[in-house]
């Protein structure tokens, strides 16, 4: 019986050393991986400042943690800041990383992030409002909706529901919305992202 305790205690310590060692032995390998494929991707240039990877924080999951993220636009949008993060953590189904079908992405989590919504803004200028002023709105219904839903932990379908009256500016908006087809263009995206292979 002890030599039994003694051999499974030595296969968990030489799991739990390569779960510890391995991410740091790929970390920069991975880095440039996740920046050429992004890069490839988007029509956008990704950069980030240091990326963590952890076989153990999200067990049985594998997380990677990119820290000082910046999407950047290129061609006629160069330099023009898209989104940035202090930080974005991904969380991967740790099995989907050895097959050839995609990620499974089971969480995303973004720190202090930044999305400069150019589009949304378009339309506030098209109707009069200057355009810092617009990015200023734009940037703060972001962020305002962003902290309101971790604040409470409210589906977004309740926050939508509860600033939409009857008949009012809002619904209308989030009619239009889904006429032009926002919703399946942005699963559409996610799942492009999903199924692409590494």
């Amino acid at each position: 019986m002890k030599k039994f305790v003694k051999i499974a205690a030595i296969v968990v310590a030489v799991i739990l050393a390569v779960a510890l060692i391995v991410p740091f032995a790929l970390r920069g390998k991975i880095a440039d991986i996740v920046k050429r494929e992004a890069n490839e991707m988007l029509a956008a240039k990704l950069d980030f400042e240091k990326l963590d990877i952890s076989l153990l924080r999200h067990f049985p999951n594998a997380s990677l943690d990119l820290k000082g993220l910046t999407l950047v636009g290129v061609d006629r949008f160069e330099g023009d800041t898209i989104v940035a993060a202090q930080r974005i953590s991904v969380v991967v189904n740790l099995m989907s990383l050895f097959g050839d079908s995609g990620f499974e992405v089971t969480k995303v989590i973004l720190s202090s992030p930044a999305v400069h919504a150019h589009k949304l803004a378009d339309g506030a200028v098209k109707h009069g409002v200057p355009r810092a002023d617009a990015y200023r709105m734009v940037s703060q219904m972001v962020a305002g909706t962003g902290k309101l839903q971790l604040a409470t932990g409210q589906h977004p379908g309740v926050m939508k529901d509860a600033v939409c009256s009857p008949g009012g500016t809002t619904i209308v908006g989030v009619a239009e919305l889904e006429h032009k087809g926002l919703r399946g263009a942005v699963i559409a995206a996610v799942d492009a992202v999903q199924n692409k292979p590494v």
